[in-house]
């Protein structure tokens, strides 16, 4: 390198890349808000859903429970409710929610 790099061009370098970076965030959050309402799904959303939410969030369930993989494991699983082949086809005939007896290792996932 033929050239001294100097205290003035390391300066430079770092406000030129800080502006950089923080206009990039700007435009990236702008981004962001229009993005998102036409993503999301809040005009679906009952109030049974809305209890539901706040339930799970009043009795910490992620405290015991995993949900895709999140969460504490001392209790079973709760994402792969629906996995068990027998569970799906009561859940379908009786249009209800599976029993909170059917962790996906259930008796009936066992037969199955």
């Amino acid at each position: 390198m033929s050239q001294v790099f100097t205290k003035s061009m390391a300066r430079n370098i770092f406000y030129g890349g800080g502006m950089f970076f923080f206009l990039l965030f700007l435009v990236l959050t702008f981004d962001t808000i229009n993005t998102l309402p036409k993503r999301d799904n809040r005009a679906a959303i009952s109030p049974a859903v809305a209890q539901g939410k706040l339930l799970w969030e009043e009795n910490n369930c992620l405290g015991c429970h995993t949900l895709l993989g999140e969460g504490a494991y001392f209790a079973p699983e709760l994402g792969n409710i629906y996995t068990c082949p027998i569970c799906l086809a009561v859940a379908a005939m009786w249009s209800f929610t599976v029993p909170r007896s059917c962790p996906g290792n259930c008796h009936c996932c066992m037969l199955a």
